[in-house]
């Protein structure tokens, strides 16, 4: 029995030939009518407005560190606010 492969996101082109057809977020987005924009905005800023500062870092993948730097603060400060779910 074969092992079960998820269906793969491909396009025929004219010759008949298949290939991968990889998108980026900004590309289907630019295609989303504007309500549809408006509406995943508004959803993904209800998403950030409850998540703590560990887990909107994790999601952005930058260290504390980094994060630090960007709010002009120090690592320790940082990680304080992170132990404290803040």
């Amino acid at each position: 029995m074969k092992p079960h492969r998820p269906p793969q996101n491909r396009e025929v082109d004219p010759k008949g030939l298949r290939r991968n057809m990889t998108r980026n977020y900004s590309e289907l987005r630019a295609k989303m009518r504007p309500e549809s924009r408006a509406r995943s905005e508004l959803l993904a800023a209800e998403m950030l407005a409850v998540m703590d500062l560990a887990e909107l870092r994790k999601a952005r993948n930058i260290s504390q560190g980094e994060l630090a730097e960007r709010l002009d603060k120090g690592q320790p400060a940082v990680a304080k606010k992170a132990r404290l779910g803040e």
